[in-house]
């Protein structure tokens, strides 16, 4: 039996689907944190509390796309996993994390391929999940994910999308850093960071690798034969034919997101071509 305990009140399981957990000293659990998928947001309502509720619909991640680095992400994962390099990091004497941040103009696809991971890891490794859904009270919050990590060993998972707030909105660079890499930082935990403005990072952040070891540009498609096979497939699931031989050569740059549009576009029966390449900063 774990004798260990976290500072966290019994879970409350509450009408509208959430799970409430009260942060107060004077109560001591054992309760143990399922392995899964989880929202997670620290509020005020007479005291901190911490709200987890499921993660659900997570958008499909297309594997067409081929990413330069999604190779190397994958190695990132398989290795945090190895239950021996975890042992061999313990015994040096270090803590087993790792931090990743993905980087980039908005819509390149970096939320949606950092969530493809979130599901493999629930289901093959036993992890538990939590995707920040605000970054208020940040420091709160990560005294739960700490309390969880005293009574279980669970790999944890976090993501922290468009993590430039904590700086330029929330102004918790202390707390972070503690939390990637100080007393705060936790045993066998993965962090995963996009943001769409690399220069609000700080450099302590970004450049330092015991806090982030691997920062990645996601840039947008270059490679035209990719373009044609996704707006291809794209058009072939709905059985509708558009002539995309003179759009290509125009769309090299694009990212995920303009690409959908210009699909929603067609579909929707929307001239997609000035809107779109207007945005792009193209001409007829």
């Amino acid at each position: 039996m774990n004798q260990e305990t976290t500072n966290f009140k019994t879970f409350n399981y509450q009408e509208n689907g959430q799970i409430a957990f009260s942060i107060l000293s004077t109560i001591k659990t054992t309760s143990v944190l399922d392995s899964g998928l989880y929202n997670i947001e620290t509020v005020w309502d007479n005291g901190y509390k911490t709200n987890l509720s499921l993660l659900e619909n997570i958008e499909n991640y297309n594997s067409t796309v081929p990413y330069h680095f999604k190779e190397k992400l994958d190695k990132i994962f398989k290795v945090f996993y190895d239950s021996t390099v975890k042992k061999n990091i313990n015994k040096l004497g270090y803590k087993h994390k790792v931090g990743v941040l993905l980087h980039g103009k908005q819509g390149t696809g970096k939320t949606s391929l950092l969530k493809s991971y979130f599901e493999k890891a629930y289901r093959e490794q036993n992890a538990i999940v939590f995707n920040y859904t605000s970054l208020d009270n940040f420091s709160k919050t990560w005294d739960f994910i700490k309390g969880v990590r005293k009574i279980q060993n669970n790999p944890i998972v976090i993501f922290l999308d468009e993590c430039d707030e904590l700086f330029s909105k929330y102004n918790v660079e202390n707390a972070v850093k503690v939390a990637l890499d100080g007393f705060d930082s936790i045993d066998n935990c993965i962090i995963l960071m996009s943001t769409n403005y690399i220069d609000k990072i700080p450099d302590a952040i970004k450049d330092r690798p015991s806090r982030v070891k691997y920062t990645i540009e996601v840039e947008g498609i270059q490679d035209e034969e990719v373009i044609k096979n996704f707006l291809k497939e794209s058009f072939e699931k709905i059985n509708m034919e558009v002539n995309l031989e003179k759009e290509i050569s125009k769309m090299k740059g694009w990212t995920i997101d303009d690409l959908k549009q210009w699909v929603l576009d067609k579909v929707m029966d929307i001239e997609p071509e000035e809107k779109v390449n207007n945005k792009m900063g193209f001409s007829k």
